[in-house]
């Protein structure tokens, strides 16, 4: 019986894992991006996550990429001409046995107040190396990018709450 309705209702109950952003929050984007670094050449640098779903993602210099701090996204290295299983579980045994890793160096920004204009991160890292098989990277900066308009709308309706206030106790009192 509760095999059978996981089979009905199962694939309905996916969509509730989704993130939610807290009530009073807006959501922000945060991603990473690799300067260009000599390790590239003799490194391939993938990034899976460390729990949930999501497959592997070959992370290149210069692209940005998402990571999640919910989740937790490693990063690991191995040679360039190894071939990556297509399976997901046979992929990250595989990294865990054959690829030098390390976790995000940086926590991910996933929500700020409403009053925030903060409207996406770009971490920037750099790709060191690796040293007797840990792999080793540095955060090199952190560019925050704002929506001024968030703060306009903020204080126009701030505005308009406390005019209409004052018309309202005004009227209350009768001197209208």
């Amino acid at each position: 019986m509760v095999a059978a309705l996981l089979a009905v209702f199962g694939p309905l109950a996916a969509p509730a894992r989704a993130d939610l952003v807290p009530p009073g929050m807006h959501p922000v984007e945060h991603t990473l991006v690799f300067d260009d670094a000599p390790s590239f050449r003799q490194w391939r640098l993938c990034a899976f996550p460390v729990r949930g779903f999501g497959g592997v993602e070959v992370v290149q210099p210069g692209v940005p990429f998402r990571f999640s701090g919910k989740y937790g996204t490693r990063l690991y290295a191995c040679r360039p001409d190894a071939a990556l299983p297509e399976d997901a579980e046979a992929l990250r045994a595989w990294l865990a046995a054959n690829a030098a890793a390390v976790d995000i160096p940086v926590e991910e920004v996933r929500n700020v107040p409403l009053v925030s204009t903060l409207e996406s991160v770009r971490t920037r890292l750099r790709f060191v190396g690796v040293e007797q098989g840990a792999l080793q990277v540095e955060v090199v900066d952190e560019e925050r990018s704002h929506d001024p308009l968030v703060l306009s709308v903020w204080l126009v309706g701030a505005a308009a709450a406390s005019a209409a206030a004052w018309w309202l106790l005004r009227r209350r009192s009768g001197r209208d």
